[in-house]
C-alpha cells in the first residue's frame, strides 16, 4: 500500500488535488484510492473491520495504516505541486479537517489513530521557510478552534515524528496541544 502511495505522489499529476482540473479517469482513480484506503467517516463495524457478506473483518490497525498512507500521499502531492503557498496551506487545512472527521467518527480506542495524526506533521522536516511557518500556524489555529477534538491528544504524541530535524516545532506543538486541551469544557 505504501509503495502505491509513493508511486501516486511521485508520478501522478498534481491536478488530482483539484476537482476542477481533473480528467475523468484520474478523478475515478483517486476516488477508488480513497476507498481502498478506507478514508471515510463511515463506521467500519466491530473491531474497526468492514463486514461484507463472505468477507472477513478487516483489522483496525490495517485500516488505520491505509488511512495514514492516504494522508501521506495527499501531503506529498501538495508539497510537489506548483501551487502557491496559500493554496498549499488551504490543502493542508483540508487534510487536517478530513483527518479530524475520520478520528471523530471512531468508536474505538483513539490510540489506533496515532498514525493518522503523525502524518499531519511528519512532512514538516521536508518543508522549509515561510511555507513551513504557514503550515504550522494553520495547524495551531485549527487546534485553537477545535478544543473538543480527539485529534488534540493524538497530535500531542506526534512530536517524536519530528525529531531531530524539527524538535523545536515538535515541542511547540506539544505546548499548544496541552494549552488547548485544558480549554475543554
Amino acid at each position: 500500500m505504501d509503495q502505491c502511495g509513493r508511486f501516486i505522489a511521485a508520478n501522478f499529476p498534481t491536478q488530482v488535488l483539484s476537482t476542477a482540473d481533473q480528467d475523468q479517469v484520474l478523478k475515478a482513480y483517486m476516488a477508488i484510492w480513497r476507498e481502498v484506503c478506507h478514508f471515510s467517516t463511515v463506521s467500519l463495524g466491530r473491531n474497526g473491520g468492514q463486514k461484507s457478506a463472505g468477507m472477513p473483518d478487516i483489522d483496525a490497525d490495517e485500516v488505520n495504516s491505509k488511512r495514514a498512507v492516504y494522508l501521506r500521499t495527499q501531503m506529498r502531492l501538495v508539497l510537489r505541486s506548483q501551487m502557491d503557498s496559500a493554496e498549499k496551506v488551504k490543502q493542508y487545512a483540508e487534510c487536517i479537517s478530513k483527518a479530524n472527521m475520520v478520528v471523530d467518527s471512531s468508536n474505538g480506542d483513539l490510540r489506533q489513530y496515532s498514525g493518522i495524526a503523525r502524518e499531519l506533521v511528519a512532512f514538516y522536516p521536508d518543508v522549509a521557510g515561510k511555507l513551513a511557518d504557514q503550515m504550522h500556524k494553520q495547524l495551531v489555529d485549527w487546534l485553537g478552534g477545535s478544543v473538543e477534538s480527539p485529534l488534540i491528544l493524538l497530535l500531542m504524541h506526534t512530536a517524536e515524528a519530528l525529531q531531530p530535524q524539527a524538535i523545536e516545532t515538535g515541542l511547540e506543538l506539544v505546548d499548544e496541544c496541552i494549552g488547548v486541551y485544558f480549554k475543554r469544557k
